[in-house]
């Protein structure tokens, strides 16, 4: 997963995690407000760490 990766910034946007889980955008705000992702908030911007992303898609279901 990590070489899929690879030509993101280090930082994603909400939008971009959406288009790499395949999932909507209000799907990634809720798993921010459930705090199953790890996201950096400043203002209205949200923006996720790749390596939070990576840590979320290896727990287990």
């Amino acid at each position: 997963m990590d070489k899929y990766l690879e030509g993101y910034p280090p930082v994603l946007s909400v939008a971009q995690v959406a288009e790499i889980l395949g999932v909507n955008k209000q799907t990634v705000r809720k798993l921010i407000d459930g705090r199953l992702l790890i996201a950096i908030r400043v203002g209205r911007v949200i923006r996720i760490p790749k390596d939070r992303l990576m840590d979320y898609l290896s727990k287990p279901a």
